[in-house]
């Protein structure tokens, strides 16, 4: 099915519109909702994406605004500007680095403890956005979250000419997702600790679904967004160096800042301060230079 947000088409599932709908119903009950949105145990599989569609058809049914501001890209962020928001608003926050790094769950989990406890009252919907479902806390993944869905990639065999020659070869698609009620999450979350395995085919799901590549939000504001995140700790405590990542992302900002004005010498000082980029004005002029070069090869 689809519905209209931000002037734009959106589709969503119509088995998944249906167990929004049970959301949307009871929040105005006193209830507050957490909704587990993984990938698979993977990266890149589009879960962002339809987390922006869930999020927005909430917040068209519950007449709430939903916008780049409600995305948050820090836990702790996301607890402060909670307490700031009014009823039945749509949170999303989204696991930004993709990773499934041991410290840095422990400490979200313990960050969304301290969400559950400080700002659980408030009658909110939360969509939280991670690679794993299996390395969650009991009293998150089953107690506190209503259900889970899991993106997956889809392996499609076909042949394609290569060399001259019909080759078989798999083509990855995006766009499906397994949906997990309360009961079958608590079911596949107990098996799996049994078992030792962490598989989400170990218990059958509700039902499969599809959803397009389409943001309800701004794009380039969300991806702008998640750039200066990732610039301000991926870099902490972080020499650049040859690192084509962290290199990739002082150059965005750069030009991003010139384009906006500001003079040479208070660009500088911004970067230091906010993302930990030291340079003088003279290396900055040099990056310019080198940056206004490649568009010119590109043009």
């Amino acid at each position: 099915m689809k519905f209209r947000f931000n002037n734009k088409e959106i589709y969503i599932d119509g088995l998944l519109a249906q167990q929004l709908e049970t959301i949307i119903y009871n929040i105005k009950k006193d209830w507050d909702f957490f909704i587990i949105l993984t990938g698979d145990r993977m990266v890149r599989t589009g879960k962002s994406v339809l987390a922006m569609v869930i999020c927005s058809y909430l917040a068209m049914r519950l007449k709430t605004p939903f916008t780049v501001d409600n995305i948050f890209l820090d836990s702790k962020e996301l607890i402060q500007t909670a307490k700031t928001k009014p009823k039945y608003s749509v949170l999303q926050y989204d696991e930004a680095r993709d990773s499934l790094n041991t410290f840095a769950e422990k400490k979200l989990q313990e960050d969304l403890i301290n969400y559950f406890a400080e700002c659980g009252q408030l009658n909110h919907v939360v969509v939280i956005v991670m690679p794993d479902f299996f390395e969650l806390k009991e009293n998150i993944a089953i107690a506190r979250s209503e259900c889970l869905i899991n993106v997956y990639r889809k392996s499609v065999k076909i042949i394609k000419t290569l060399n001259g020659k019909p080759t078989p070869v798999v083509r990855y698609d995006r766009g499906q997702f397994e949906f997990f009620n309360r009961k079958r999450k608590c079911k596949l979350y107990d098996i799996a600790r049994i078992k030792r395995r962490k598989n989400y085919n170990l218990v059958p799901c509700n039902f499969v679904g599809s959803f397009t590549n389409t943001y309800p939000v701004d794009e380039n504001e969300y991806r702008e967004k998640k750039l200066q995140y990732l610039a301000r700790h991926e870099t902490k405590n972080k020499d650049i160096g040859q690192n084509p990542k962290l290199i990739a992302l002082r150059n965005r900002l750069i030009l991003n800042m010139n384009k906006e004005g500001f003079k040479q010498q208070e660009l500088c000082d911004l970067l230091h301060a906010n993302y930990g980029y030291k340079i003088t004005t003279r290396t900055l002029r040099t990056i310019l230079k080198g940056l206004e070069a490649e568009r010119s090869a590109e043009d």
